[in-house]
């Protein structure tokens, strides 16, 4: 048996235990470091990098991993960013089961349970149903302008009470949606005791699987905190993009271009709590958490500093979420730091949005943005203009509306 280490610390007891260790020096890769503004900024300073990576040929988008300590805080700037930028990126941890179409339409469900029927709730999950089961199909999309605008509809009666207003004669599968709603109504009308019957008589695939998994993790009463902490497998094909991933995950399996983010004193090395139950004072926290968590942070950093071939890029926001000044991370190489402005123009763009951003005089030439100045400019002035409702005279639509009598 042999223990393939490369330039990595090998645990005490492995020399113990008389197994064969085969090292290699250390990679040196080129280490940057670069402050940001905000957590968003950091993400898309990444996506920036990433991009210019790719089109300058330099790297293959296997090639290429971003990863944090801990990166849950930055999961939906990375996903909206990604699809802003038209990025395929891989979650190696998983993505939130509420950021697919599944697992909306699963928490659609669970808020119509948790609080009860309501207009906007039930057209909210019928759209969902609509696109996740073939029952829901023969809905039009229209349904809810049958609705009467004013009307609560907060119980199953009131529900009860409109589908005649739902039925359409001139529509031939009237009759099958109204089954549909009735099906519906008296399904969601057994309440959170039944929870596990209405998911199995209403969702299907992915819907079902998480409805399944956040019953067996809480309580029916429960539902909206366990759907919310549940993860989906990444269905973007690793081997071929580039990853988001955590720094453990990272080091075990390491890549040419790494970029690191969140290096600040909060995120990285992450604090070690103390167990709530089994305090310091009574078990010693050695005893309980052989390796902890802010020494794993640390273990990680250096592995892949050591296991990078090509680049390393650190970066820190200078403010967190909420305005706060964040402090500097321990591991944080600062030397040559590289200040980047929230405004500024980018050397290569993240995506379309990102570009017009950054190139005014070509936004300018949009329809969109001239109507945007236009408006504006109207907003100050005195004189009466098309958007204070100003008209042409004789205008065809009011000489029509005023010879009706």
């Amino acid at each position: 048996m042999e223990w393939v280490a490369g330039p990595r610390q090998v645990p005490a007891w492995v020399p113990e235990s008389g197994i064969a260790i085969v090292e290699k020096a250390s990679e040196r890769p080129e280490v940057h470091s670069e402050s940001c503004a905000s957590p968003r900024h950091e993400a898309l300073e990444a996506i920036r990098w990433a991009r210019d990576l790719l089109s300058s040929g330099r790297a293959k988008p296997e090639e290429i991993a971003i990863a944090a300590a801990s990166p849950a805080e930055w999961d939906d700037h990375f996903q909206a960013l990604s699809e802003m930028a038209g990025i395929d990126l891989h979650f190696v941890h998983g993505r939130k089961a509420l950021s697919t179409p599944e697992g909306q339409l699963a928490a659609a469900l669970a808020e119509v349970l948790l609080r009860g029927f309501s207009q906007a709730r039930m057209t909210r999950l019928v759209g969902l149903l609509r696109s996740r089961n073939p029952e829901f199909n023969i809905v039009p999309g229209n349904w809810w302008r049958s609705l009467p605008e004013d009307a609560p509809l907060l119980s199953a009666a009131s529900w009860r009470d409109i589908l005649p207003a739902i039925d359409n004669p001139k529509d031939e599968n009237s009759e099958a949606v109204v089954r549909a709603f009735t099906t519906l109504i008296e399904t969601v009308a057994f309440g959170l005791r039944r929870a596990g019957e209405i998911g199995e008589g209403l969702l299907c695939g992915r819907s079902l699987a998480l409805w399944r998994r956040a019953l067996t993790e809480g309580p029916p009463e429960a539902l909206d905190v366990t759907l919310a902490s549940l993860t989906l497998p990444d269905q973007i094909a690793q081997e071929t993009n580039i990853i988001w991933a955590p720094a453990e995950s990272l080091a075990a399996d390491p890549r040419p271009w790494v970029r690191l983010v969140g290096l600040t004193s909060r995120a990285w090395p992450r604090r070690q709590a103390e167990d709530a139950l089994l305090p310091s004072h009574i078990v010693e926290s050695s005893q309980l958490d052989p390796l902890p968590v802010h020494q794993a942070d640390r273990r990680d950093f250096d592995t892949i500093l050591k296991t990078t071939a090509r680049q390393v890029v650190c970066s820190r926001a200078r403010r967190d979420t909420q305005g706060r000044i964040n402090g500097v991370s321990p591991l944080y190489p600062g030397a040559n730091e590289i200040y980047r402005q929230r405004a500024r123009i980018p050397e290569h763009a993240a995506g379309w949005a990102d570009r017009l951003f950054a190139r005014p005089a070509e936004f300018q030439e949009l329809p969109g943005a001239q109507s945007a100045r236009s408006c504006w400019m109207n907003w100050h002035t005195e004189r009466l203009t098309a958007h204070d409702g100003l008209i042409r005279a004789n205008h065809p639509l009011v000489v029509a509306s005023l010879s009706r009598r």
